[in-house]
């Protein structure tokens, strides 16, 4: 019999996906949308004749098409990797102000803007490493941490009222009780 060869496989390496080993921009195409006559379009028609091909050279993974219509504020729509796409309008807008905008839907995900709740600030498709916090499991307080706790609230329910000449102390459990002589 002819002798076995060992054939060692190489190490599989993880696809190219966002923030591995490559990063692909969730924006895919951006649209701008413009009118010729319209006076609210010369912001963005001074960015398309003069800074267009400079911005999309600086992000080669962004596909610019240019529209033209006959009537309408200017529009600019991103395009985005899960199927969404967001429009700002860059109503009289100049130079500076048409490129943030167009900045701020480059650097966006695309996902539907909502708000952080403070039980999950954090979205992943991965679990915890050290799990979840419980308070089952955290111990009991001790019978002295009790007896203070009581005593704070006691000093809680104690207010005190200044009514010009005379103060009063009161309590509102069901006492009151007067500081100055009746």
């Amino acid at each position: 019999m002819a002798a076995r060869a060992i054939i060692h496989r190489a190490r599989l390496a993880s696809l190219p996906q966002p923030g591995l080993s490559s990063f692909a921009l969730p924006c895919h195409k951006l649209v701008f949308e413009y009118s010729e006559s319209w006076a609210s379009n010369r912001g963005l028609r001074d960015f398309l004749a003069n800074d267009v091909v400079e911005f999309a050279r600086s992000v080669p993974s962004v596909e610019v098409i240019v529209k033209q219509r006959k009537a309408g504020h200017p529009i600019v729509r991103g395009h985005y990797v899960n199927g969404r796409d967001k429009v700002i309008c860059l109503r009289g807008l100049e130079g500076t102000g048409v490129q943030q905008k167009v900045k701020l839907l480059v650097d966006a995900s695309g996902q539907k803007l909502r708000r952080i709740k403070a039980e999950h600030p954090v979205q992943s498709t991965n679990e915890s490493v050290r799990g979840m916090w419980s308070a089952f499991h955290t111990p009991l307080p001790s019978e002295s941490s009790g007896r203070q706790m009581r005593n704070k609230e006691r000093d809680a329910r104690v207010k005190n009222y200044n009514f010009g000449f005379f103060s009063r102390t009161l309590e509102t459990r069901r006492y009151t009780f007067s500081l100055l002589a009746r």
